[in-house]
């Protein structure tokens, strides 16, 4: 055992991509021995904003055997996601060094809150004073009251400008990127998002047929047009994919190849070529990798064409994101750590994704008025 995974804490402890990943269970905290280092988001959109990030810092100060390294630039940045109207917020970072575990820190933040009148009620509200654990060192804690790192970081501007001022090369482990390089792709990323769902729960599958993905097709949302991608091979909600054989898979790929190239053109802004506007948003309700998941061959067959798919990985744009609708948020991120996929009818596409996907991923859960919510919330994060 890795040292410092203590069986207390753990439910699973995993190398992946030559890292360790620390999954806690959902009864259990962990007991630090070492100081750890800690990176804290803040925000608050209502009454003196500046004042009341001021006094948190003063608070974070003040937290039991903690000690405030950092603090970066306060940020003004619009209100995503929640209810409509809301005020502008102001956002920064701290980076502290703490000897109390990520529960305990979890506990101390919300306390601060509580003394400086945060109030919840609606998710994604207006509030006085907000403060989230982004990052615990390179631990990944996964209970259903902490997830760490912070499910939101990688997709949230205003939480990776200021972060990257102080933090820069603080590793987020769920995809191994560093703050600044999670930025970075933020800036020079298309604008494509891919959305998937582990298919656990027929009640969480994606049905793109809803009224809620209408309505978001037909007007968008305030940013931008959103252009879809459909998978030219998909089925209906309630229906088994089936089986493929090699060529079958080949023009599956082929023709999900050809309808994805046209995010190639996302950003050039060239009306006499057929280009999209900068504006526009592709979203796909597949990703190129879980291409030919129920292909049916020999050995030698499959993996001549998981090289296919390889290839067409390389010369295709990377999505922006990708988004995975599931049954339960922290269920889905702990198994997807620690086992390389999530037990469903699709395991070799979570294998896939595991295997290949290198970049953000960002669990979401609810019926499709709240993954409709949670899509454009992500959309408006990210701009």
């Amino acid at each position: 055992m890795k040292p410092g995974c203590s069986p207390q804490f753990l439910l699973a402890c995993s190398h992946i991509a030559n890292r360790w990943f620390f999954i806690a269970s959902p009864h259990r905290t962990m007991t630090a021995t070492a100081p750890s280092t800690a990176l804290i988001g803040l925000g608050a959109n209502l009454g003196d904003r500046e004042a009341a990030l001021n006094a948190a810092v003063q608070s974070l100060h003040a937290t039991p055997d903690s000690q405030v390294l950092a603090v970066s630039d306060w940020i003004a940045t619009a209100a995503v996601g929640g209810p409509e109207g809301q005020p502008d917020f102001l956002n920064g970072a701290a980076l502290i060094q703490t000897q109390q575990s990520p529960k305990q820190l979890l506990e101390s933040l919300q306390s601060i809150e509580l003394a400086l009148g945060r109030q919840r009620q609606t998710r994604w509200e207006a509030r006085s004073i907000d403060l989230d654990l982004l990052l615990f060192d390179e631990h990944i804690v996964a209970t259903a009251d902490l997830i760490v790192p912070h499910p939101w970081l990688a997709v949230r501007r205003f939480a990776l400008e200021p972060s990257r001022q102080i933090a820069p090369d603080m590793v987020h482990p769920g995809c191994g990127w560093s703050i600044a390089r999670l930025a970075e792709h933020l800036d020079n990323s298309p604008r494509y998002v891919a959305v998937l769902s582990d298919e656990q729960s027929g009640n969480h599958r994606l049905d793109w047929n809803s009224s809620a993905w209408q309505d978001v097709a037909h007007h968008g949302y305030p940013h931008a047009h959103l252009q879809w991608i459909r998978n030219p091979h998909s089925q209906p909600r309630d229906s088994a994919a089936p089986s493929l054989d090699i060529p079958q898979a080949l023009e599956l790929l082929d023709q999900q190849v050809e309808v994805v190239k046209a995010v190639d053109a996302v950003g050039t802004c060239d009306p006499h070529q057929g280009t999209v506007p900068r504006g526009d948003w592709y979203i796909s309700d597949f990703w190129i990798g879980c291409c030919g998941q129920h292909v049916r061959g020999s050995l030698d067959e499959l993996a001549w064409f998981r090289s296919q798919v390889d290839a067409a990985l390389m010369a295709l744009p990377m999505p922006r994101l990708l988004i995975i609708a599931t049954s339960s948020v922290w269920r889905a991120y702990a198994q997807w750590l620690a086992h390389g996929e999530v037990p469903g009818h699709r395991s070799s596409c979570w294998r896939s994704v595991n295997n290949h996907w290198r970049g953000p991923i960002l669990f979401v859960a609810g019926d499709q008025d709240a993954i409709v919510q949670q899509l454009l919330a992500a959309l408006s994060a990210m701009e």
